[in-house]
């Protein structure tokens, strides 16, 4: 679920994001951008996680845009993958790099994975379609959805479904409890 939700919140969609399930839309308003962030639950993005969803942005006219940003504390700008319309490619931007096609458009959806790979430089990839890799702002700690639609109506809806941070949190936490006991019991051992 999506918490600090902002614009026009959407139900359950139609789009093939949801893949026959909920998805979770940004109604498109007509040259009106719509956004929709999520703070992670745990915190910043920690090296070796993986963000990832499903996005279906539908068809989008000229002069529309929709996408995702990836934001740090206060919303600074890490990350965006963005479709234009009347362009033919999806395309990312990090900060480093701009406007790099990396997928040919299509409105039957597609998964999205980012993983942080260190403190400032990813791997990403869109199914289908290409995997690269870049240098990013350190402290990623939002997901922000976007609509900016010229036209409106169901056509112009964009949808995102089943987005995951893997491994969680706490699995770092358990990961690291156990390690220190096990550290602690060999010490006893040799004591």
């Amino acid at each position: 679920s999506f918490l600090g939700d902002s614009g026009n919140n959407g139900g359950a969609g139609a789009g093939t994001a949801g893949a026959g399930t909920s998805a979770w839309g940004l109604y498109a308003n007509s040259g009106n951008t719509t956004t929709a962030t999520h703070i992670f639950d745990g915190g910043a993005l920690t090296i070796g996680q993986t963000v990832s969803m499903q996005l279906d942005t539908g068809y989008l006219g000229g002069g529309s845009s929709a996408g995702l940003r990836l934001l740090g504390s206060g919303g600074a700008f890490r990350f965006a993958l963005s479709f234009s319309g009347g362009d033919s490619s999806y395309r990312y931007y990090d900060g480093v790099t701009s406007a790099v096609a990396v997928h040919g458009f299509t409105d039957a959806g597609f998964t999205f994975s980012f993983t942080l790979t260190s403190d400032t430089t990813y791997t990403a990839s869109v199914t289908g379609g290409s995997t690269w890799s870049g240098t990013v702002a350190a402290g990623i700690e939002q997901i922000q959805f976007y609509n900016q639609s010229t036209g409106s109506g169901a056509a112009y809806d964009v949808f995102a479904n089943n987005l995951e941070v893997v491994p969680e949190p706490s699995t770092y936490v358990v990961g690291s409890l156990a390690a220190v006991s096990i550290m602690a019991m060999r010490r006893r051992r040799r004591s």
